[in-house]
């Protein structure tokens, strides 16, 4: 029988000698700050401590607190559960909290919490992560070239083109004449051909993506093959580029993809810079 969020937590807490745990749901991207989180839960002496952030209210309500996925629990908010059967946070242990007069905190955080629900929020999440890394401190390994981010590992010919933020693995090659436009993130071990262009595009580990492709809004699982010459458009792909599956439904209105004439004259233009690793990549 299924357990539950909350059933899982208490499963999980029974090799653990320890006092206090966070837990953030599976589809939430945290965005708070941990350790202020928890000086709250530990000086408010409560069981459990929700975090959230503020939605105005409307026609004069009250703003709403709206949960963002994660929580701080004492031991003994969990302790209490019973180990078999089916308990859910928000809906069971919350709840029984309440009920038993053990205090429950809301910590509010600053803004909403990004959440992965499907192709579309991945897509979005994904853009949101590499701008939040490109704009802050370089992380070790990687170089900053522009508005993107290359680890030293990462081979990029002489004459490849990046626009905006793009955040490139170990072991990506990106080959000449390559236009790579942010927020764009490039996977380990990735290959990028010759004349291809990424837009916007989530490319996992050891993809490759054949000469003169065209991708745009696309996310490529591990160990793609993207033949030479594709276009694809709002797609995600697996294994080859024959299995594919279209992230826009059919009552949903199309939107027309950047034109490739149009995004490699904005590298040409607006492009951070050329810079090469190896001429081996050309």
């Amino acid at each position: 029988m299924p357990r539950g969020s909350a059933g899982a937590v208490r499963d999980a807490i029974a090799n653990s000698g320890a006092e206090i745990f966070v837990v953030t749901e599976g589809t939430a991207i945290p965005n708070v700050d941990l350790r202020r989180m928890l000086d709250a839960h530990v000086a408010s002496g409560a069981a459990a401590t929700v975090a959230g952030y503020a939605v105005a209210g409307r026609d004069g309500n009250a703003d709403l607190q709206v949960p963002s996925g994660i929580y701080v629990f004492s031991r003994e908010a969990l302790e209490g559960l019973p180990l078999r059967g089916f308990h859910d946070i928000k809906e069971n242990l919350i709840p029984q909290l309440n009920r038993s007069g053990r205090r429950v905190m809301a910590y509010t955080a600053n803004g909403a919490h990004p959440r992965v629900l499907g192709a579309s929020s991945y897509l979005a999440a994904n853009e949101w992560v590499v701008e939040q890394i490109a704009h802050g401190a370089t992380p070790e390994g990687y170089k900053k070239i522009g508005a993107s981010l290359i680890h030293t590992e990462a081979v990029v010919a002489e004459d490849a083109v990046f626009v905006g933020p793009v955040l490139v693995a170990p072991g990506a090659r990106i080959l000449s004449k390559a236009v790579l436009v942010g927020p764009s993130s490039i996977g380990r071990e990735v290959t990028v051909g010759r004349g291809t262009l990424v837009s916007r595009s989530a490319i996992w580990r050891r993809s490759v993506l054949s000469e003169n492709a065209v991708i745009d809004r696309c996310i490529l699982a591990d160990d793609t093959i993207l033949p030479p010459n594709a276009h694809m458009f709002r797609a995600v792909m697996a294994t080859s580029a024959g299995a594919y599956d279209r992230t826009r439904s059919a009552s949903e209105p199309a939107r027309d993809p950047l034109p490739m004439e149009l995004l490699r004259r904005m590298g040409r233009l607006f492009g951070s810079g050329t810079w090469s690793r190896s001429p081996a990549a050309q």
